[in-house]
């Protein structure tokens, strides 16, 4: 999901999880930013001992991350393709653009200009 570091990781995490989530409705859920949110934090209070490993919460999150992963590498499947075909070899300052640009217009330019005439929408 990032290319370079984020001053604003969880916000970032987020909405590009929202993004990714909007352009190809990778399972109805409508509360991806609110999961993506919990994960977080929930990994950040593991990261700093401030929950423990074995916390009920935490094997909760940690099923929905699992979760959420496996479909994010199934997006992504379908976004790489799009990024080669109009990078060539992308590389994170393509990435960041791509997610950066995702979240505020969608995947349609990315597919127009990669030559991909059909997206997957809701």
């Amino acid at each position: 999901m990032f290319g370079s570091r984020s001053h604003e990781r969880k916000k970032d995490f987020a909405g590009r999880l929202e993004a990714l989530w909007k352009a190809y409705d990778c399972d109805g859920r409508k509360t991806i930013g609110t999961d993506a949110r919990a994960i977080y934090d929930a990994r950040s209070s593991l990261l700093h001992g401030a929950v423990s490993p074995r916390d009920a919460t935490v094997d909760r999150l940690a099923v929905l991350s699992e979760k959420l992963s496996r479909l994010c590498i199934l997006c992504a499947l379908q976004l790489y393709p799009m990024m080669i075909a109009k990078y060539g070899d992308p590389g994170p300052e393509q990435l960041e653009e791509v997610m950066a640009r995702m979240q505020g217009e969608g995947l349609d330019w990315l597919a127009k200009k990669a030559g991909y005439s059909i997206v997957n929408r809701p």
